[in-house]
C-alpha cells in the first residue's frame, strides 16, 4: 500500500489524493467517502482549487537542469528570465545542502522550484528558460472515513494523507492507522479519518456531528528512528494527556518524550482542541528527522518496529480509557504488599504503593492515581481488582 501511495501527487484537491483515498478503500472497503467543493467556505477557510501538473523543468542553454523540483501549487509559467529572477522563485535549505525541500504554496497563488544547496550555488548568470505546465479548476476535496462500531461514545482518529512524494509525513500515520481500523477491539465508537492536512480536518469540523466525541488521536511521522513523543490537549488537565503518557509508559518505558500543545509542531489535532470544536486531541509523532520536508523523506527511512510501536501505544492509550474505574479504600493502614506478591526492591517503589493507596479515597480513578505516583497501569489495575475481589477495595 505505502507504495503505491508514495508513487502519488498527494496534494489537498487533486487527481493524486484522490487515488490515494481509492488505495485505502481497498484496504478498508467500508470507508464512506466525503465530498466537499472549491470555493465553499467554513469560517475563515475556503476550500481551494483542483491542481494539477503534467511537466515541469529549467533550462541553460537548452540543457535542463538536473535535481529541480516544483513547488505545489505552482501556477503556469513559460518564459526566459535572469538569474536574479530566478532566485526570486527557487528555493533551497541552507542547513540542508543535500536536500531538496519540500515547499508549497496552495494559497499563495505564485510559483517556484526548489533544489539542493550545491546546486542553487553553483548556478551561472545568463538567462534561463522556465516552464510549468500546470492547471487549477474547480474540484472537490475529500476525505475518508470508517467507523468502527461500538457504544455511544466515540474516539475520532485522524491522519492526514497529502504532502506529495513525502513517507515519513505522513503516509507512516496512514499506515498505522489503517492498522488500527483492521485490528482494533474496543467498547468505544471509533472514526478513523483520512484528511488533506489542515483544510481537511476544518471542514469536518464544521461539518460532523462531535458531540459523541470523548478524545480525539493524531499520528504524524511515526515511522522514523526516533523516540515517540506525546504532544499534549490545548487544555493540560484532560484526561486523554494522562493515558497517553502511561500507554507510552508502558510500551516504551525507556524511551518515550512528552512536549506541550502546539509545541515542537502541530497537525491536525490543533484544529479538534479548538475550544469552540471541543474535541481534546493528543498527537503521537517521532519530530524530529533529519529528512523531513525534503525529497529524503523515503520510504526507507520508516521502520517496521516504529510503526507496530506506534499502533500499540495508541491501542494501550484506548484500553486504559476503556479500563478506568474509581476504586475506594475499604482497609486502614498500608497494604501488607507480601500478601499480595506486590512487596518491591527499593524504598522508593514501595513508598510509592503506600501513596497509591492512601490517596484512593473514592475521589480518583485508578489512571489518576496510577499517573500521580507513577506506577503502572495494567499492574495497579490488576493488584487493584484482586483487592477489590477480597473486599478491601470497592468501585464508587
Amino acid at each position: 500500500m505505502l507504495n503505491k501511495l508514495f508513487k502519488l501527487n498527494r496534494t489537498l484537491v487533486g487527481s493524486g489524493f484522490d487515488e490515494a483515498l481509492q488505495i485505502i478503500k481497498k484496504e478498508l472497503p467500508e470507508m464512506k467517502i466525503h465530498k466537499f467543493n472549491t470555493g465553499d467556505d467554513y469560517g475563515t477557510w475556503t476550500i481551494p482549487y483542483n491542481w494539477e501538473v503534467k511537466d515541469f523543468w529549467i533550462k541553460k542553454n537548452g540543457k535542463k537542469l538536473k535535481n529541480i523540483q516544483l513547488v505545489c501549487g505552482s501556477l503556469p509559467v513559460k518564459g526566459k528570465i535572469t538569474l536574479e529572477e530566478l532566485k526570486k522563485h527557487l528555493y533551497y535549505d541552507p542547513d540542508r545542502m543535500n536536500a531538496i525541500p519540500y515547499v508549497y504554496k496552495y494559497y499563495e497563488k505564485d510559483w517556484g522550484f526548489t533544489t539542493n544547496g550545491d546546486n542553487y550555488i553553483s548556478l551561472k548568470k545568463g538567462k534561463y528558460e522556465v516552464f510549468i505546465d500546470s492547471e487549477y479548476s474547480y474540484g472537490t476535496l475529500k476525505m475518508g472515513e470508517y467507523v468502527i462500531p461500538g457504544n455511544e461514545k466515540e474516539i475520532l482518529i485522524m491522519v492526514h494523507l497529502d504532502h506529495p512524494y513525502q513517507a515519513n509525513d505522513n503516509l507512516s500515520g496512514v499506515e498505522v492507522a489503517v492498522r488500527l481500523a483492521k485490528r482494533l477491539k474496543c467498547k468505544h465508537t471509533i472514526r478513523i479519518v483520512f484528511v488533506p492536512e489542515t483544510i481537511g480536518s476544518v471542514v469536518y469540523a464544521y461539518t460532523q456531528d462531535l458531540s459523541k466525541v470523548e478524545f480525539g488521536i493524531t499520528m504524524d511521522m511515526v515511522g522514523n528512528d526516533n523516540t515517540i513523543l506525546m504532544q499534549q490537549t490545548f487544555a493540560e488537565t484532560e484526561k486523554i494527556n494522562k493515558a497517553g503518557t502511561m500507554a507510552m509508559s508502558i510500551v516504551s518505558p525507556e524511551t518515550y518524550r512528552k512536549a506541550p500543545f502546539r509545541a515542537p509542531l502541530g497537525a491536525d489535532e490543533y484544529i479538534l482542541n479548538d475550544p469552540l470544536v471541543g474535541v481534546p486531541t493528543i498527537l503521537f509523532s517521532r519530530y524530529p528527522y533529519h529528512e523531513y520536508h525534503s525529497n529524503l523523506d523515503t520510504l526507507d527511512i520508516i521502520k517496521e518496529d516504529k510503526l507496530e510501536e506506534t499502533f500499540k501505544v495508541v491501542e494501550k492509550t484506548i484500553k486504559i480509557i476503556e479500563n478506568d474505574w474509581t476504586p475506594k479504600r475499604e482497609f486502614k493502614g498500608p497494604l501488607m504488599r507480601s500478601r499480595f506478591n506486590v512487596q518491591q526492591l527499593t524504598k522508593e517503589q514501595n513508598r510509592k504503593y503506600d501513596y497509591f493507596f492512601y490517596l484512593m479515597d473514592g475521589n480518583r480513578t485508578l489512571l489518576d492515581l496510577s499517573y500521580a505516583c507513577q506506577l503502572n497501569f495494567d499492574e495497579m489495575n490488576k493488584l487493584s481488582k484482586q483487592l477489590k475481589k477480597n473486599g478491601f477495595v470497592k468501585s464508587v
